[in-house]
């Protein structure tokens, strides 16, 4: 992976860099030191902003005083913590590794330690999980005052062990209507008890403290990806790197194509548009794609527009295309509806 760094140094050494962030996977297993090497090169070839945000996603079993000392050290200034859930068998049914108890603890350490700048993960949606896990964990990130939390639903695909149980039917999916009233109440638990402000479908954080390299993505900004599985974008081009962990060290090192890439039309750069600004609360303008399109999208998708507005899904305020409440947990259905095809663009 540094190896990767120094080949691709026209990609981001020349550009002010303002994020820097360690995940997914569980880079927590990396030693300080080896997370150290990745920061001195970035500064050693690159320019960094003072104010740069530099977080590490960590399992709660990862966090000891120890480690927690080191990260700060070494420069890291975000953690994100993959609690994931309070309740045992939660945990037991995702196979985590850790505990609530620990989960708790960890958080604790974090703060005592300096860190400020927290994120926890949970997930909703959860096979025989409701209402009071949920409103445990989230009754602890109040309490914590934790200034960044991001509820993902769980999603089950083939493949996967869940995937594997569901098809067996050991495992049933939550009904649509459930994962609603949960994220109903996610919401209006966390807007109605805390300084937290949904900011994103799936991300509150106190105001000024929302993740920075999160909202680079919505907002379109370049990225550079690096390590297997790894993407990165430059405004024309998207590049993803092969995931296989040998194939990708021996194409390193014997400086061969271990990427690839597609330069985007203008309808994926317009569609990546819809569904990144669509997701957060801010909205679509619709003057910037208008003028990206040189069409409306109104007239384009008047219909599909009009048919999310009257659902009460979707509103247009201020030529700003923003989906409501209701709307959020159906934000990727939303904007693939409101995508376009090359051929209507001409």
């Amino acid at each position: 992976m540094l190896q990767e760094m120094q080949l691709r140094l026209a990609e981001w050494a020349n550009n002010p860099i303002d994020t820097i962030y360690f995940g997914g996977g569980t880079p927590s297993l990396l030693t300080p030191n080896q997370l150290s090497k990745f920061l001195e090169s970035i500064a050693r070839n690159g320019i960094v902003s003072p104010s740069c945000e530099i977080t590490l996603e960590v399992n709660p079993d990862d966090v000891d005083p120890e480690n927690l000392s080191q990260w700060k050290s070494i420069g890291v200034n975000r953690l994100s913590i993959g609690i994931q859930s309070l309740s045992e068998s939660d945990l037991r049914l995702m196979n985590r590794s850790h505990s609530s108890a620990q989960a708790k603890q960890c958080v604790k350490l974090a703060q005592d330690h300096g860190f400020s700048n927290i994120s926890c993960d949970i997930i909703y949606g959860i096979p025989n999980s409701g209402i009071p896990q949920l409103d445990e964990n989230l009754r602890f990130m109040i309490e914590s005052k934790v200034p960044h939390f991001s509820a993902y639903h769980l999603t089950i695909e083939s493949g996967t062990v869940f995937g594997t149980w569901k098809k067996k039917g050991k495992l049933h999916e939550v009904e649509d209507t459930e994962s609603k009233i949960q994220y109903d109440f996610l919401v209006s638990m966390i807007e109605g008890s805390s300084e937290l402000r949904q900011y994103e479908v799936s991300n509150f954080a106190i105001p000024g403290l929302e993740s920075k390299h999160n909202t680079a993505y919505w907002k379109g900004a370049h990225y550079v990806g690096i390590g297997p599985s790894a993407h990165s974008y430059d405004g024309i081009k998207r590049k993803w790197n092969i995931s296989n962990n040998l194939l990708y060290i021996q194409k390193i090192e014997t400086n061969e194509s271990w990427f690839e890439e597609e330069t985007l039309t203008l309808a994926d750069m317009l569609n990546e548009l819809v569904m990144t600004r669509l997701r957060t609360v801010r909205g679509l303008d619709l003057s910037f794609y208008d003028d990206l399109a040189k069409r409306k999208l109104t007239e384009i998708r008047r219909t599909e527009i009009d048919h999310w507005i009257t659902s009460r899904m979707l509103e247009n305020k201020d030529n700003q295309l923003r989906l409501t409440g209701q709307g959020m947990l159906f934000a990727d259905r939303i904007a693939a509806d409101l995508f376009v095809f090359e051929e209507e663009l001409k």
